[in-house]
């Protein structure tokens, strides 16, 4: 997870070999799908903790 960071200009997508990811802004999910051509899921914050966590 990557926190306060504009992800459209880190090169980790690329470099990591990524081929996914999960964000939170419209605005990431337009920059990341146009320069690195990988999945984008739009999600808010709490959906990603409620999907991907586990329930204590």
């Amino acid at each position: 997870m990557i926190k306060d960071v504009c992800p459209s200009l880190t090169p980790l997508v690329k470099y990591m070999g990524v081929k996914s990811v999960i964000v939170c802004s419209v605005k990431a999910a337009h920059y990341l799908k146009s320069s690195f051509s990988i999945g984008i899921s739009l999600l808010s914050i709490n959906e990603v903790l409620k999907k991907y966590t586990e329930q204590i």
